[in-house]
Protein backbone atom coordinates (compact mmCIF):
# COMPACT_ATOMS: atom_id res chain seq x y z
CA UNK A 1 0.00 0.00 0.00
CA UNK A 2 0.91 4.02 -0.66
CA UNK A 3 2.12 5.35 2.66
CA UNK A 4 3.91 8.97 2.82
CA UNK A 5 3.90 8.63 -0.84
CA UNK A 6 6.30 5.25 -0.49
CA UNK A 7 5.04 1.93 -1.45
CA UNK A 8 5.31 -0.77 1.65
CA UNK A 9 4.94 -4.23 0.75
CA UNK A 10 4.08 -6.79 3.26
CA UNK A 11 7.45 -8.90 2.42
CA UNK A 12 9.28 -5.56 3.28
CA UNK A 13 11.16 -5.33 0.25
CA UNK A 14 11.90 -1.58 -1.22
CA UNK A 15 12.42 -2.95 -4.65
CA UNK A 16 8.59 -1.88 -5.92
CA UNK A 17 9.52 1.38 -3.95
CA UNK A 18 12.78 1.65 -5.84
CA UNK A 19 11.18 0.91 -9.36
CA UNK A 20 8.50 3.40 -8.47
CA UNK A 21 11.19 6.36 -7.62
CA UNK A 22 13.61 4.84 -10.16
CA UNK A 23 10.64 5.77 -13.22
CA UNK A 24 9.83 8.94 -11.45
CA UNK A 25 13.04 10.29 -11.82
CA UNK A 26 13.00 9.15 -15.53
CA UNK A 27 10.69 10.58 -16.59
CA UNK A 28 11.73 13.75 -14.47
CA UNK A 29 15.09 13.25 -16.08
CA UNK A 30 13.83 13.32 -20.04
CA UNK A 31 12.05 16.81 -19.13
CA UNK A 32 14.74 18.51 -17.97
CA UNK A 33 17.34 16.96 -20.27
CA UNK A 34 15.34 18.43 -23.40
CA UNK A 35 15.49 21.27 -22.20
CA UNK A 36 19.01 21.48 -21.35
CA UNK A 37 19.69 19.90 -25.02
CA UNK A 38 18.05 22.31 -26.80
CA UNK A 39 19.61 25.26 -24.64
CA UNK A 40 23.21 23.79 -25.49
CA UNK A 41 24.08 23.39 -21.68
CA UNK A 42 27.48 21.85 -21.17
CA UNK A 43 28.55 18.57 -19.35
CA UNK A 44 29.23 19.92 -15.90
CA UNK A 45 26.04 22.05 -15.87
CA UNK A 46 23.70 19.19 -17.00
CA UNK A 47 25.33 17.03 -14.24
CA UNK A 48 24.09 19.89 -11.56
CA UNK A 49 20.99 19.83 -12.81
CA UNK A 50 20.96 16.29 -12.54
CA UNK A 51 22.41 16.21 -8.95
CA UNK A 52 20.08 19.02 -7.67
CA UNK A 53 16.64 17.68 -9.77
CA UNK A 54 16.44 14.22 -10.72
CA UNK A 55 18.28 12.63 -7.93
CA UNK A 56 15.92 14.50 -5.38
CA UNK A 57 13.03 12.92 -7.01
CA UNK A 58 14.92 9.30 -7.29
CA UNK A 59 16.83 9.13 -3.96
CA UNK A 60 13.85 10.35 -1.79
CA UNK A 61 13.77 8.27 0.78
CA UNK A 62 16.72 6.22 -0.09
CA UNK A 63 18.00 6.68 3.43
CA UNK A 64 15.86 3.93 4.57
CA UNK A 65 15.72 1.48 1.87
CA UNK A 66 16.60 -2.00 1.83
CA UNK A 67 18.30 -1.70 -1.01
CA UNK A 68 19.10 -5.57 -3.00
CA UNK A 69 22.08 -6.23 -5.58
CA UNK A 70 19.38 -6.19 -8.31
CA UNK A 71 17.85 -2.99 -6.90
CA UNK A 72 22.03 -1.86 -7.30
CA UNK A 73 22.59 -2.91 -10.46
CA UNK A 74 19.02 -1.13 -11.89
CA UNK A 75 19.99 2.44 -9.95
CA UNK A 76 23.53 2.03 -11.71
CA UNK A 77 21.86 2.08 -15.08
CA UNK A 78 19.76 4.85 -14.87
CA UNK A 79 22.90 6.34 -13.23
CA UNK A 80 25.01 5.64 -16.50
CA UNK A 81 22.54 6.22 -18.52
CA UNK A 82 22.31 9.81 -17.38
CA UNK A 83 26.14 10.22 -17.42
CA UNK A 84 26.32 9.01 -21.40
CA UNK A 85 22.81 11.63 -21.87
CA UNK A 86 24.98 14.11 -20.37
CA UNK A 87 28.27 13.85 -22.11
CA UNK A 88 27.00 12.85 -25.63
CA UNK A 89 28.59 9.72 -25.57
CA UNK A 90 26.39 6.83 -26.26
CA UNK A 91 26.72 3.14 -26.64
CA UNK A 92 27.82 2.58 -30.31
CA UNK A 93 27.74 -0.88 -32.54
CA UNK A 94 31.01 -0.87 -34.86
CA UNK A 95 31.15 -2.27 -38.29
CA UNK A 96 31.24 -6.18 -36.81
CA UNK A 97 28.31 -5.72 -35.23
CA UNK A 98 29.87 -5.61 -31.69
CA UNK A 99 28.82 -2.98 -29.23
CA UNK A 100 31.35 -0.76 -27.85
CA UNK A 101 30.73 0.82 -24.09
CA UNK A 102 32.40 4.33 -23.34
CA UNK A 103 34.49 4.34 -20.21
CA UNK A 104 32.20 5.39 -17.62
CA UNK A 105 34.45 6.31 -14.92
CA UNK A 106 36.28 8.93 -17.48
CA UNK A 107 32.52 9.77 -18.11
CA UNK A 108 31.90 10.66 -14.49
CA UNK A 109 35.21 12.75 -14.18
CA UNK A 110 34.07 14.63 -16.97
CA UNK A 111 30.72 15.21 -15.43
CA UNK A 112 32.13 15.80 -12.00
CA UNK A 113 29.89 12.85 -10.80
CA UNK A 114 30.36 9.48 -8.44
CA UNK A 115 28.89 6.15 -8.27
CA UNK A 116 25.14 6.01 -7.10
CA UNK A 117 26.66 4.53 -4.56
CA UNK A 118 28.01 7.13 -3.51
CA UNK A 119 25.14 9.10 -3.27
CA UNK A 120 23.07 6.65 -1.65
CA UNK A 121 25.97 6.70 1.20
CA UNK A 122 25.55 10.57 1.75
CA UNK A 123 22.02 9.99 2.08
CA UNK A 124 22.21 7.52 4.49
CA UNK A 125 24.97 8.94 6.56
CA UNK A 126 22.89 12.26 6.71
CA UNK A 127 20.39 10.76 8.64
CA UNK A 128 22.59 8.25 10.52
CA UNK A 129 24.14 11.57 11.94
CA UNK A 130 21.29 13.70 12.64
CA UNK A 131 19.72 10.92 14.93
CA UNK A 132 22.63 10.47 16.37
CA UNK A 133 22.92 14.32 17.71
CA UNK A 134 19.29 14.01 18.25
CA UNK A 135 19.07 10.73 20.37
CA UNK A 136 18.03 12.26 23.53
CA UNK A 137 15.89 14.93 22.34
CA UNK A 138 14.28 12.26 20.14
CA UNK A 139 14.28 10.16 22.83
CA UNK A 140 12.82 12.89 25.16
CA UNK A 141 10.02 13.74 22.62
CA UNK A 142 8.85 10.26 22.74
CA UNK A 143 8.49 10.08 26.26
CA UNK A 144 6.55 13.44 25.97
CA UNK A 145 3.87 12.30 23.86
CA UNK A 146 3.54 8.67 25.29
CA UNK A 147 4.46 8.53 29.04
CA UNK A 148 3.75 5.38 30.54
CA UNK A 149 0.64 4.50 32.71
CA UNK A 150 1.36 5.19 36.46
CA UNK A 151 0.87 1.14 37.49
CA UNK A 152 3.13 0.23 34.18
CA UNK A 153 5.62 -1.68 35.59
CA UNK A 154 6.69 -2.07 31.27
CA UNK A 155 10.38 -0.46 31.01
CA UNK A 156 10.57 1.22 27.62
CA UNK A 157 13.57 0.78 25.03
CA UNK A 158 14.15 3.96 25.57
CA UNK A 159 14.30 4.13 29.35
CA UNK A 160 16.40 0.82 29.45
CA UNK A 161 19.97 2.06 29.26
CA UNK A 162 19.32 5.22 31.74
CA UNK A 163 17.83 2.90 33.88
CA UNK A 164 20.93 0.31 34.13
CA UNK A 165 22.50 3.92 34.66
CA UNK A 166 20.89 4.41 37.76
CA UNK A 167 20.98 1.24 38.91
CA UNK A 168 24.86 1.11 38.79
CA UNK A 169 25.17 4.34 40.25
CA UNK A 170 22.87 3.31 43.75
CA UNK A 171 24.61 0.01 43.78
CA UNK A 172 28.09 1.49 43.22
CA UNK A 173 29.25 -0.61 40.42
Amino acid sequence: FWYLGRVLAENDCDTLCIQTQLNSARRQWRSVARVLKREGANARAMAKFYLVIVQAVFLYGADSWTITDCDYAAMGRFHKRAVRHITGQHIRRDTQGKWTYPDHDELLRKCGLQLIAVYVERRRGTLRLYLQERKVDLIREVQELHPPARDSHQVLWWNQEWREKELDESTGM
